[in-house]
């Protein structure tokens, strides 16, 4: 049957972010608060109806090297904002899959995150497996995306 991983994501794109990329978050576009927003992209429209970050595919992704591609707003329900100088995007996602797929899905995010003014990376968000009691933790280093299972060494799931 499954199990599922929740998971909260909290990003701020880089300034050399590029609006490809943007346009896959860019229906969670809320207005500013601060100042003007830059325009977005228009929101990417998925044009495959069969498509998961997660899932094993029949028919190998033709967007597998441009995730950005996807329509993301239908796997996760998030916000982007303009903080005034970047964008930033808070989202949450329910997959039923593990943690390790649930991170390596969204991997392709870490060379759009700003790390700069984090001297020992930037911590992205979290996965927790319905199962385990200690989420994954979801860090960007120096255009590399980890994951640290904050779970037991050797313990296994009931």
């Amino acid at each position: 049957m499954g199990s599922f991983t929740k998971g909260l994501l909290a990003i701020t794109f880089s300034e050399s972010t590029p609006d490809e990329v943007l346009a896959a978050f860019a229906a969670f576009e809320v207005p500013s608060r601060r100042s003007a927003a830059p325009l977005l992209p228009p929101p990417v429209v998925e044009a495959w109806k069969d498509w998961s970050p997660y899932s094993e595919r029949p028919v190998p992704d033709p967007y597998e090297d441009q995730p950005w591609r996807h329509d993301w707003s239908r796997e996760v329900d998030g916000v982007l904002r303009f903080s005034g100088s970047r964008w930033q995007l808070f989202c949450t996602f329910m997959w039923k899959t593990d943690p390790r797929t649930s991170s390596e899905a969204l991997e392709w995010l870490a060379p759009f995150v700003a790390t700069q003014w984090k001297p020992r990376g930037q911590l992205v968000g979290h996965v927790h497996h319905e199962y385990d009691p200690a989420p994954h933790l979801l860090w960007v280093e120096a255009g590399a995306w980890e994951r640290q299972d904050m779970n037991p060494q050797g313990y296994i799931a009931p």
